[in-house]
């Protein structure tokens, strides 16, 4: 303890140093946190849903292409029924009805899901019910409400559960609010958060129609059955419904993608490109640094000179000067995580306006562990 405030004192005789150097390393270690944390918010296990790596998007798709189609209700019931690899089999679709109730009418991003959507992902309630299959033939739709739109839109602080909105014209009631932070799994380029869900309702006409082209398909395959088999199984059967239903199938399979992909294949390549930036910002903030070190340690000559004349070796002289570098670096390392935490609401804005709007940014503790960790780095490679 004696030894760490002998390194303070001497660190605050020097302030001009110490504070262009904590603030530089703040700037250089807070700059690669930041970027952590919108890697991090990309990463399969941060999905808000129940074992998020055995979601699948199911796509209709022509042979040989790859690329996704919307899927024809017909082909979603025989999937449902075929598919032995999947354990739970939703369609749901996206809607911009127009809303009126307690404020004035207006636009908004709607989800429209089969009973059963919210179990699949694991995902509850705060407040009242999620769908169940009465909802789905129900003279009266029902509404869930996002809690942000919910709280905001319809009366503030009111309890919503049971109030009446006008959806396209049509009476509905709210049922059920969404946890606050719930991420819609929506595949498409929709910004904005999905303010309300309501239960998927297909005419009797198109219950069985191979011809409309309209849903997407979320699955979750079996706890014991691995993402090569669902494809192999989904291969198998659209080989099967194109020879059953030449006219409508017979230039379509299957094709399954594991939800993280899906949603976050296309930010991955600029998320890497950031990292590296990230990187080579650090490492020239370390360059710097040392040459600061090695100036300051031009004027530190006499001192080392006369530590050695009173037995200090040079182990304990190299000790010495790591030492005091590793107070810079923590010292450097909190400040940083606290910008991080501090513009957390700003990184959080952008990544939902430029990347995923699905992924949730957290300056929590993973991203300490990383400012750690970068801050250790920082010291071997500016200290030594």
């Amino acid at each position: 303890m004696t030894f760490l405030r002998c390194l303070v004192r001497q660190l605050i005789r020097d302030r001009t140093f110490s504070i262009v150097a904590v603030l530089t390393l703040a700037l250089g270690i807070g700059s690669i946190t930041a970027i952590f944390t919108l890697i991090d918010a990309h990463d399969v296990e941060r999905l808000p849903y129940a074992a998020p790596e055995e979601l699948v998007l199911l796509w209709e798709t022509e042979p040989g292409t790859r690329e996704e189609s919307s899927v024809a209700p017909g082909n979603v019931t025989d999937w449902r029924r075929e598919l032995s690899t999947v354990e739970e089999l939703r369609a749901f679709n996206v809607d911009l009805p127009t809303v009126a109730g307690i404020g004035p009418a207006r636009r908004v991003t709607a989800a429209v899901v089969e009973p059963g959507f919210f179990s699949l992902l694991g995902v509850d309630a705060v407040r009242g019910r999620t769908f169940v299959e009465d909802d789905r033939t129900s003279d009266g739709w029902v509404a869930r409400v996002r809690h942000v739109f919910g709280l905001d839109w319809l009366g503030g602080g009111r309890d919503v559960l049971d109030t009446t909105i006008e959806i396209d014209g049509e009476i509905h009631r709210v049922v059920g609010v969404l946890p606050e932070n719930y991420r819609h799994p929506e595949p498409g380029t929709f910004r904005e958060p999905m303010h309300l869900v309501r239960p998927l309702r297909l005419p009797p006409e198109w219950a069985s129609s191979r011809e409309f082209h309209f849903l997407r398909v979320l699955a979750r395959r079996g706890p014991s059955a691995s993402l090569d088999e669902l494809r192999a199984e989904a291969d198998a059967l659209g080989q099967r419904l194109a020879e059953a239903f030449p006219e409508t199938n017979g230039k379509t399979t299957i094709l399954a993608r594991p939800l993280a992909d899906q949603l976050f294949r296309e930010y991955r390549p600029a998320l890497g490109v950031l990292g590296w930036a990230a990187g080579f910002v650090l490492l020239i903030v370390c360059a710097n640094l040392a040459n600061l070190m090695l100036m300051r340690g031009q004027r530190r000559t006499r001192e080392m000179a006369i530590r050695s004349a009173l037995g200090s070796g040079r182990l304990r002289l190299v000790g010495h000067l790591l030492a005091e570098a590793a107070v810079l670096g923590v010292a450097g390392g909190v400040l940083g995580y606290l910008l991080v935490r501090i513009g957390a609401d700003g990184l959080a804005g952008l990544q939902g306006r430029y990347l995923s709007p699905v992924a949730e940014v957290s300056a929590g503790g993973r991203a300490l562990l990383f400012t750690l960790l970068a801050a250790g780095i920082s010291v071997l490679l500016f200290g030594l």
